[in-house]
């Protein structure tokens, strides 16, 4: 049987389950044959064919199968949608397809139906699956996220987009994870990740930002209020807790201390900081790109940093203490 969509996309600004509309058509119908209107079909068509538009977005090739056997037997032809089921030459009157896979989506309202429609549908797929998912009522997965046996999702975790997430992963509550690669033995907590990579037996969180380009390695720490984007992180690298790192190359075994900047926009234009291997960053620090920062540096609390610190130095770039023993409040 031959299928053939009319190309006109309707709600085209609407998604769901990280799909356009016509993009959950498109992975439900692999061999379909576009045309510009039902009028295009070609002559040469045999037997049973269809013609289907954007609103019915449910619809399956096994489906449309079995529906053109019911026409044979009943000797009739099927109204789905705005478009149709029926053999070449019938000239009968169409019934009205009420089956779920022919559920017509004419307003935004609609789009509802279809969303949890397929949430059921994504659920089901790991139900056999050894992926533990505590809550599925509250837990979102889009059509192209990849679970890997071993996760365990805890209750409200959304994951949209091409997001992937390896073995043995751990999801605890209020993560939103968009296009984001989780990888083996990672324990992500209350996080929010756009395009970021998160390397094997690394914990993220809670309530850490990383933004698009975020690049974390192996067995490192990002912890709360920690923001990360468009920086390379290597492995072993600690930053537990209020930290900014933006546009930035961070060494291996690196230690970032709390209330940490990386000063990357002087008001014109982005410049990155780059920091090596077995640095420690005391508390808040302030490096103001673009500067570098050599293997084995030592760099003291509340230091602001805008040279180069060569390797294995300590740095002090504060304000001497000072101490006023006469003085009196005005």
């Amino acid at each position: 049987m031959r299928i053939f969509r009319v190309k006109e996309e309707r709600l085209a600004h609407v998604t769901a389950a990280g799909r356009t509309l016509k993009g959950i058509q498109d992975y439900f119908l692999k061999n379909v044959e576009e045309i510009d209107s039902p009028d295009q079909v070609p002559a040469d068509v045999e037997g049973y064919y269809c013609v289907v538009y954007n609103d019915t977005h449910l619809l399956t090739e096994s489906f449309l199968e079995s529906l053109a056997e019911e026409c044979e037997g009943l000797k009739t032809s099927y109204k789905i949608g705005d478009g149709f089921i029926t053999k070449k030459g019938y000239e009968g009157s169409f019934k009205k397809c009420e089956n779920i896979f022919a559920f017509q989506v004419k307003k935004l309202c609609d789009v509802g139906f279809v969303a949890n429609y397929l949430k059921d549908y994504i659920l089901d797929k790991y139900a056999e699956r050894d992926v533990l998912i505590y809550d599925p009522a509250t837990t979102y997965i889009d059509l192209d996220v990849v679970i890997e046996d071993g996760v365990i999702i805890h209750p409200m975790v959304v994951l949209s987009g091409k997001t992937h997430v390896h073995k043995n992963a751990v999801l605890f509550s209020n993560c939103e994870l968009i296009d984001t690669e989780v990888g083996e033995n990672v324990d992500v907590r209350a996080t929010y990740a756009l395009e970021a990579k998160i390397g094997n037996n690394t914990t993220v969180g809670p309530f850490a930002c990383l933004r698009k380009g975020a690049n974390i390695g192996a067995y490192c720490r990002v912890g709360d209020f920690v923001e990360i984007k468009n920086s390379n992180i290597s492995d072993g690298v600690k930053m537990a807790h209020l930290a900014y790192v933006g546009d930035s190359d961070v060494g291996e075994n690196t230690n970032v201390g709390c209330g940490s900047v990386f000063a990357n926009y002087n008001g014109v234009k982005k410049q990155r900081c780059t920091v090596g291997s077995n640095v420690f960053i005391g508390a808040n620090t302030n490096l103001v790109a673009p500067v570098t920062v050599h293997n084995g540096a030592f760099i003291a609390a509340g230091s602001t940093i805008t040279e180069d610190i060569p390797e294995g130095n300590f740095c002090i770039a504060r304000s001497r203490q000072v101490f006023k023993e006469k003085w009196e409040r005005k």
